[in-house]
């Protein structure tokens, strides 16, 4: 097997890094796992939405935690899949419809460019929505660009049913692998969620690289994250193509 990324150092910022982690280490790569965030599952279940769940037209899925979260609470009230009714399946992107086949169901609706803005226009492109209900199904820092557009353009009733938080991890708890990273450096480091850019970029100055550590290449996952290293002042050297491990793999290997 081929391996580009022989010696090089790759730092991974999320808090589930075996996936992606697995195919850069098969690749050569020596990986930092310094997760900047974690996902905490809300325990509600939300009675209310559930029972109501086979009246929504769209069901929306804004990442593959909202898929797990949702199902986690899903399974909890009902035990057959068939209960999640006729409604339409949108997913922002490949990660997360990926996430949805797991439980046996298809997306009917996903866009090009994966954020909540281009979601928002595909499911207005595959239907008319207005005063047809939907739910986002979301976690604690997801943006409100989906369910506004969906209510302002699409005249649409929208729930949204918050499944996950996201909690930004205090610099104490990532001491050893902070300390490899400011001392040994990396060739890349990789940002998949705007969540921890913010980490990162409130705690900079721990993360000063010492004279003799390699200076990394920053790399994002998409367009959202992308624009929070920019809003911060976090240099920006690739985006992924697509919002995809793979996608994120190449752009690896076509930088370093």
């Amino acid at each position: 097997m081929s391996t580009p990324l022989k010696n090089k150092r790759v730092a991974l910022t999320r808090p589930d890094n075996e996936s992606l982690a697995k195919k850069l280490k098969a690749l050569g790569a020596e990986i930092i796992d310094m997760p900047l965030t974690e996902i905490a599952f809300d325990s509600s279940d939300n009675i209310d939405i559930l029972s109501e769940i086979g009246h929504y037209s769209v069901i929306c899925f804004t990442s593959a935690n909202g898929v797990e979260g949702f199902f986690k609470h899903f399974f909890k009230k009902y035990t057959d899949i068939r209960c999640i009714g006729a409604a339409a399946l949108a997913c922002v992107g490949k990660a997360t419809s990926e996430a949805l086949a797991k439980f046996y169901l298809e997306t009917d609706i996903m866009p090009t460019v994966h954020n909540g803005e281009s979601l928002a226009q595909a499911i207005m492109e595959h239907r008319d929505i207005e005063n047809e209900k939907i739910l986002v199904v979301c976690g604690s820092l997801s943006k409100e660009e989906l369910p506004k557009i969906l209510q302002e353009k699409g005249n649409a009733i929208v729930d949204t049913y918050q499944v996950y938080s996201t909690i930004k991890k205090e610099s104490q708890t990532l001491e050893d692998a902070m300390f490899s990273f400011v001392n040994e450096g990396a060739d890349a480091i990789i940002f998949m969620s705007p969540s921890a850019v913010e980490v990162f970029a409130d705690n900079m100055e721990k993360f000063v690289l010492s004279k003799k550590a390699r200076k990394p290449k920053t790399l994002s996952i998409g367009s959202t994250t992308s624009s929070a290293m920019r809003k911060l002042g976090i240099p920006l050297s690739a985006e992924a193509k697509e919002a995809t491990e793979d996608s994120l793999v190449d752009a690896i290997i076509n930088l370093i």
